[in-house]
């Protein structure tokens, strides 16, 4: 009898884990999505990934700023494409 109140009791804290960590994972998600889809709505910029508004012709020294600058302005082409995403983690690689 003992072990089966045990057995409950154990049933019971895991029921309740569980709803409360779905709960809160459900929770998240929404809002995670609702701060990206209002940050997409109020500030256009921020989500776009346009390069060349951004860029600096001079950092490229080797080109001249119009060449720069049309290679930026391909680099915005590939977002069209979904391509090109900038990934910090592989750029020593």
């Amino acid at each position: 009898m003992l072990k089966r109140q045990k057995l409950e009791h154990a049933k019971n804290v895991y029921t309740t884990t569980a709803i409360i960590w779905l709960s809160t994972s459900i929770m998240m998600v929404l809002f995670v999505g609702f701060c990206y889809v209002y940050t997409w709505i109020r500030h256009p910029a921020i989500v776009s990934h346009h390069y060349s508004p951004r860029a600096r012709a001079a950092a490229l020294h080797t080109l001249s700023p119009s060449a720069a600058a049309s290679l930026f302005g391909e680099f915005d082409k590939l977002e069209g494409f979904r391509m090109y995403q900038y990934q910090p983690w592989v750029g020593f690689s």
